[in-house]
C-alpha cells in the first residue's frame, strides 16, 4: 500500500501512470478480499469444491487485470515482478481447488 502511494505521488495526477496506479490500488484490495473470502470458505465447513474455485477464478481475475491495464496503455509496470509472482501463486491455488473437484 505505502509503494503504490508513493508512486501514485510521483507520478502526478492526469497521466496514464496515476490512472493505472490508481485502479491497480483498487483491484489489489479486491484482490485481498478475495483471497480472504477464500481463506474463511477452506475452514468452513461444508464449503463445496465449486464455490472454492469459484472464489479463486475471481482472484485470479483480479491478478491479472493490473498487468492488463499496463500493456491497454502500452506503459511499462513498476510492479512487473510482483504482479508475475502474484498471479503465479494465485493461478497455482486456483489449480489446488479444482484439483479438489
Amino acid at each position: 500500500k505505502v509503494t503504490f502511494d508513493a508512486a501514485k505521488a510521483a507520478s502526478g495526477a492526469g497521466n496514464p501512470m496515476a490512472s493505472i496506479l490508481g485502479s491497480c490500488e483498487q483491484n489489489y484490495d479486491d484482490l485481498v478480499d478475495a483471497l480472504e473470502g477464500v481463506s474463511r470458505a477452506m475452514h468452513k465447513p461444508g464449503t463445496s469444491s465449486e464455490s472454492l474455485v469459484e472464489k479463486m477464478t475471481a482472484a485470479s481475475t483480479y491478478a491479472g487485470d493490473c498487468d492488463n491495464w499496463y500493456e491497454e496503455r502500452d506503459v511499462k509496470s513498476p510492479y512487473e515482478v510482483m504482479q508475475r509472482h502474484l498471479a503465479q501463486m494465485v493461478s497455482v491455488a486456483l489449480g489446488l481447488a479444482n484439483k479438489k473437484l
